[in-house]
């Protein structure tokens, strides 16, 4: 879309300070207000990094962002928001893998994903982690697995009423 465009254009004149913000915020203390607004801005630079390939450079970012929630996890109990940032973070991690070719790692870190979202019975967020799952499964083989989780997508989509959720199993399926 011609906001689509606008926004990118936007990041690319602002890169190194949106880096720089998340380098700041990922610095702070895990749990904190700062911190958490940087996961959210790195877990939105996700489509910029897909469509600009900028795979390594997501990476670096995402596994910072995932070794600190983790270890965040172990010394806190995760309320709903942090167990919804969390699971954003883990299927960030899953598209950067898919991303760089790494389809084993990108199935691990959907199914993480995937069940964090069934945790929080977060309907959106199951049907994107089945979806992405799926897409992963399918590169290493496992049609099976691949197609059950498709149907699951395509099956959330339907009931959330999004059509191009629909749309895009509907290609996934025919693939």
């Amino acid at each position: 879309t011609s906001q689509q465009a606008e926004w990118f254009k936007r990041i690319e004149q602002d890169y190194s300070n949106i880096l720089a913000a998340i380098d700041w915020a990922l610095a702070a203390r895990a749990g904190d207000e700062t911190w958490k607004a940087g996961l959210a801005i790195l877990d939105h630079l996700h489509r910029y990094w897909m469509l600009r390939m900028h795979f390594h450079q997501g990476e670096q970012y995402v596994t910072r962002a995932r070794l600190s929630i983790e270890e965040y996890g172990h010394n806190h109990i995760l309320n709903e928001n942090m167990l919804k940032l969390k699971a954003d973070i883990y299927s960030l991690s899953g598209s950067i893998a898919w991303g760089s070719g790494n389809h084993s790692e990108a199935c691990q870190y959907h199914e993480i994903a995937y069940h964090l979202y069934v945790q929080l019975h977060e309907e959106e967020g199951i049907a994107i982690a089945s979806n992405n799952w799926a897409a992963n499964l399918f590169k290493v083989g496992n049609y099976n697995a691949a197609l059950e989780k498709e149907k699951e997508s395509l099956a959330l989509y339907q009931k959330l009423g999004d059509a191009w959720g629909e749309i895009q199993q509907f290609h996934n399926l025919g693939v």
